[in-house]
């Protein structure tokens, strides 16, 4: 299925086709087995350790395709088929602690998805006097792309996921990237897919301990 070659991608080396879309069970299967791994690890983090549910895990019940489909209509959008997909597996995804170094914060339920400048006005203004450094994309300022991405988590570290619309595959899978301000570039994958694959392989490369 396509849930082992996500597991077997984590092991064996990060395939990046955008192509590459999980469905909803294989999604619950591939975020289980990131789950039980976390749960197994011996970490130093000093902060508060969520709960995990016996049968979410660090999740919750799916979002429903009305549920889904309310929140596109409000976006004037249709998202992309792997993220989509990943919320009707999980309506929201908790990091296993309220503090995770280096990683985005809990991602949003699908209800409170929403485009980035929304809530964050302040912090796309502070990136102004870096768009000459950062604007290679098509002649767009680097925080008019920045206004135009989708944020799918919190802003864990200081750090967060978002969608990009302006970047679309073939299948409709669209740009997601890590956004940081202590990194000094975006991290960009050709799909949320992706870019969970590559945390996933992150995690286990470097005893990282959340998503």
């Amino acid at each position: 299925t396509l849930l082992v070659r996500c597991c077997a991608i984590s092991q064996f080396g990060l395939n990046r086709r955008a192509s590459l879309v999980v469905i909803a069970a294989e999604w619950k299967t591939f975020l289980g087995t990131w789950t039980r791994e976390i749960a197994a690890l011996e970490t130093k983090n000093p902060n508060t350790k969520r709960p995990i549910d016996p049968v979410n895990g660090l999740g919750f019940p799916g979002a429903t395709d009305a549920q889904i489909a309310v929140v596109e209509s409000r976006l004037g959008v249709k998202l992309p088929p792997s993220y989509s997909e990943f919320l009707k597996a999980t309506n929201g995804l908790l990091q296993p602690f309220d503090y995770v170094a280096s990683y985005g914060g809990d991602f949003w339920p699908v209800e409170e998805i929403d485009w980035f400048r929304v809530r964050n006005a302040e912090w796309i203004e502070a990136y102004a006097v870096v768009d000459e450094a950062l604007s290679d994309r098509g002649g767009i300022s680097f925080t008019d792309e920045l206004r135009q991405t989708l944020e799918i988590s919190h802003d864990g570290d200081s750090a967060v996921y978002l969608l990009n619309p302006r970047v679309v595959s073939a299948d409709g899978e669209w740009e997601a990237w890590v956004f940081a301000t202590w990194s000094p570039e975006v991290e960009r994958f050709p799909s949320f897919a992706a870019m969970m694959q590559a945390r996933y392989r992150e995690f286990r490369e470097r005893n990282g301990s959340g998503f």
